[in-house]
Parts: C-alpha cells; structure tokens; sequence
C-alpha cells in the first residue's frame, strides 16, 4: 500500500525501485515484519548505526516515509510518528582520489580495448563528463553542429535506466542533471564517424546498440562485460570503474582553469561541495609541482 501511494503521488519508478530494495535489505531484513505499533526508538537507533552515512540517510528516508504513510492512513491505529527518525545531515564529499583518475593516454587505451561500437563511450564519460545511463540514453538528435569547427554540442536530455517500470528503459537524467556540452572538435569529428558507421537517420536512433538490427540501447549486463573486459587489457586499470571516467573529466577541466560554476555547469552538478571534490585534486597537483621547485631553495 505504502509503495502504490508513492506512485499515485508521482514518484519515478526507480525510485520506488529503490525504497523497495532499502525497505528489504536494510530493514525487514535487520526488525522483520512487524505490527507497525511494535516498532520503537531503539529499533530505529539499530537500523541507523550502519557504517556509510549515505547508508543511514537512505535508511532514514525509507523510514520516515513508511512511518508517516502508516499515520497518514491510520495503520493500525497509528496517528502520529511516535518517535524521531532523523535524516543525517548531508555527507561531506571526499576529495577525489588522484589515484583513481585516468591519464589522457590511458582513457585512449581503454577506449581501444572496446568493441568498435562502443570507442566512442568511454570518450563521452571521460571528456563530456557523463554518466554511464547518460551515456547510453544519447540519441541521434543529442548531437548539435558536429560539423561546424569549434561549436559541437551535446544535450544530455535522458538516460538508460535499468530501474525501469518494465525493465531498462528511457527516463529523465538524476534531478538537475539535464543539461547541454561542448564537444572538442577531435571527439566532434569522432561522433561524425560513429554516427555514419553505427547509427540510423533516424533522430530517435540510439547512438550504442549491440547491433545495427537493434533499436534500443545495449544492455547494462553486456556492456558491463566489455567494460571490464577492456579494463583488464589496460596494465594498472583493474579497478577502474566506468564511472571514474567523470571523475577524470571534470578534473582535467578544472585543471585547465574552470571556475566552480563552469564545472557545476559542466557536471550538472547541484552542490558547490560535489564540484569541490574536482579543485582539491588541482590543489594535491599544484603541490606536488611546487615541492621540486621549493626544495632548490634552501635557508
């Protein structure tokens, strides 16, 4: 009941998806099922002393809205949340580890380490900052100018979610996340190639497909094997994640001089503190240049 009242209110499916997965992982799996009157202070105390604040928020989110869900409709004669299921602050965002990072030549292996149709992925994740769902929701018609030096852009409109109502399916990109790119013209000229190669007319034709029969986007399950099939092949990249390819791009922005609100723009990123992550690399890089230099001088 609780589930069917988050969509009549308009949650996204995959949302739901995810409160259902908490609610039976991390907490009918900890109290069981329980009369909803049963559950007290110290039941909620034990379900948030986990380890990961992002854990412990989710866990309280789920809480709160099946406790007031259960008030609102009387469950049980419930008529008020009779105690404090309190939502941890908002975590503070650890530096990126520059470990974790990419080099440009590296980003260029691994993407030579995909299959033909799937080069281009790895480019947009790294340069363009996207996303893995980003990345394999791009259509036809998300590439603008791709032809005109020096005015290539990307529109990040949608994203492959595999948290769908029936499946994987196209939904809206994470909130405050839709956004629009410049493309280098050297990744410009490369999405000329893979739209002449791989990628019907069509403007609705997704830009990664497992095949050129297909016309939806490959399958999270096969490309996750090619991704780590290619990481394999690359010396030091084992336990690179796709998503590192982000972590990388926006460095190297801000490396190259972006102010916080270009690379908030760029990340289509809602926190000053996320972007933060991407400067403390600059500032660890600036050291580390520096300490040659000032060791020359010696008082």
């Amino acid at each position: 009941m609780w589930l069917d009242h988050l969509r009549a209110i308009g949650r996204m499916h995959s949302t739901i998806v995810t409160y259902q997965n908490i609610l039976e992982k991390h907490i009918t799996s900890q109290i069981g099922f329980r009369d909803i009157l049963s559950i007290n202070q110290q039941d909620v105390n034990v379900l948030l002393a986990v380890g990961k604040p992002g854990a412990r928020n989710n866990i309280a989110r789920v809480m709160r809205s099946l406790l007031r869900y259960g008030a609102l409709e009387g469950i049980g004669g419930l008529d008020q949340v009779p105690f404090t299921v309190k939502i941890p602050r908002a975590r503070n965002y650890e530096p990126i580890d520059s470990s974790h990072l990419a080099t440009p030549e590296q980003v260029k292996q691994l993407a030579e380490c995909m299959p033909e149709r799937m080069r281009l992925t790895v480019y947009l994740a790294s340069i363009c900052a996207l996303r893995k769902g980003e990345v394999l929701g791009l259509q036809r018609r998300d590439f603008i100018n791709l032809n005109k030096e020096g005015q290539a852009l990307l529109t990040v409109q949608r994203q492959w979610n595999r948290k769908g109502v029936a499946g994987s399916e196209y939904t809206k990109p994470k909130a405050g996340s839709s956004g629009t790119v410049a493309v280098p013209d050297p990744f410009a000229k490369q999405g000329q190639e893979h739209l002449s190669l791989y990628v019907p007319d069509d403007p609705d034709a997704p830009l990664f497909t497992l095949n050129h029969l297909e016309r939806s986007p490959i399958a999270f399950s096969t490309f996750d094997a090619y991704w780590r099939t290619a990481r394999e092949c690359v010396p030091g990249m084992a336990g690179f994640r796709f998503h590192d390819f982000r972590h990388t791009g926006l460095t190297l922005y801000a490396q190259a001089g972006a102010t916080q609100a270009e690379i908030m723009a760029r990340g289509r990123h809602r926190s000053p503190e996320v972007v933060a992550r991407y400067q403390h690399v600059m500032i660890e890089r600036d050291r580390e240049n520096t300490r040659k230099p000032g060791e020359a001088f010696k008082f």
